[in-house]
Order: structure tokens, then sequence, then C-alpha cells
């Protein structure tokens, strides 16, 4: 009786089919993961822009407070940002103005309250 010493025709195309196969569903799952990463990239850079506009007030307001000549109608509103003074807010009314600001882009908001 002789050995058989390899594959059959059979077992070579049913193992290729296969790998082709699993190549498919894994190019099919992969290929979407890495079009789709551009997204919350772009929602990551358009967050920092707002906290960076945030960040700029932020440093105007505590300048003015060590300066001691804080002026809250002196702080220059960054594009994209809306400032109102008023001296209410949702519920209550403060017994001082405050500094109301808004910075939006798109779905994000960036929401922050300097008082006097």
């Amino acid at each position: 009786m002789k050995k058989q010493a390899g594959f059959t025709l059979i077992e070579v195309i049913v193992t290729i089919v296969i790998l082709a196969i699993a190549a498919t569903a894994f190019l099919a799952y992969f290929g979407r993961a890495f079009t789709g990463s551009a997204v919350p990239a772009g929602q990551v850079q358009r967050q920092y822009a707002l906290i960076q506009r945030m960040e700029t007030l932020t440093a105007q307001y505590r300048q003015g407070l060590a300066a001691g000549t804080l002026n809250l109608a002196a702080i220059s509103c960054p594009e994209g940002c809306i400032c109102n003074i008023t001296n209410t807010l949702p519920g209550y009314t403060t017994a001082t103005d405050h500094l109301q600001v808004t910075c939006s882009d798109g779905e994000q908001t960036v929401f922050a309250i300097f008082t006097q």
C-alpha cells in the first residue's frame, strides 16, 4: 500500500474558497471602519477650535481681574461666538451683571458665564 503525500485538488480549492470568503468579510468590515474614522477626527478638531476661542475670552477676563480693571463690555467676542451681558439666568436673577458666552460650530456648543 502506498502512502498519500499531499493534498487533493478538492482540498486545495475548498481552502482557497474559505480564505477568499474570510478576506472579503475582513475587507468589508475594516473598509468601513477606516473611511468612517475621519468623522470623529473632524469633530475633535472643531471642538478644539471652540475651546481655543473660549480660552481667548478666559485670558482676557483673567487679565482684567489681575489688573483690577475688569469691564465685561470690553471683552471682545471671538468670531463664531455670541456674547451677552445680562443679569438674568434661566430660573433666577443675579445682583450683578455677567457675561454669557456661547460658541457654536455645527452640532457642538461651548457655554461659559463670566461674572464681575
